[in-house]
């Protein structure tokens, strides 16, 4: 399932009454638009660690091509396994032994929410996660609010 920047926005101003879809940032209260891309960040990436998925990379590699894993692979975070091709790995840098397809199993770091982030930017994740994810914002906005009686 996805879910656009733009809709979880209006879901989580929804949730805490602070709707305002005629307004810059679907809400008049700078304060919570302030924190919206941290407090989604936040929950974004502890939900994201929560409920990793292996992303598999297959490239060719020859015999003595070293990769290193931090620069060559797409977010990279934790790698998982190497099939296909013999290798040795000190710290973030793998070379092979031999020519071959490595396939290259690995977990990645989420896409963040950054203040130029496009509104149609998809978050993608099943129905019970991005639904923590509305509530998980809405409760980091609030916390800290001493006007909401909520924190």
């Amino acid at each position: 399932m996805k879910i656009t920047l733009e809709e979880l926005k209006k879901d989580v101003y929804k949730l805490i009454e602070e709707i305002d879809e005629n307004s810059i940032g679907y809400t008049s209260d700078p304060d919570y638009k302030a924190k919206f891309n941290i407090a989604c960040n936040v929950v974004w990436n502890e939900l994201y660690r929560l409920t990793d998925h292996v992303t598999l990379e297959e490239q060719e590699v020859k015999k003595g091509e070293t990769i290193n894993l931090l620069e060559d692979l797409d977010n990279f975070r934790l790698l998982r396994k190497i099939d296909g091709v013999r290798y040795d790995i000190i710290e973030q840098f793998v070379t092979f032994l031999e020519d071959g397809t490595a396939k290259i199993y690995y977990y990645q770091n989420p896409k963040q929410i950054l203040a130029n982030s496009d509104d149609s930017l998809k978050l993608e994740a099943d129905a019970q996660t991005l639904n923590c994810l509305k509530y998980g914002i809405a409760s980091d906005i609030l916390l800290n609010d001493v006007s909401s009686s909520y924190g």
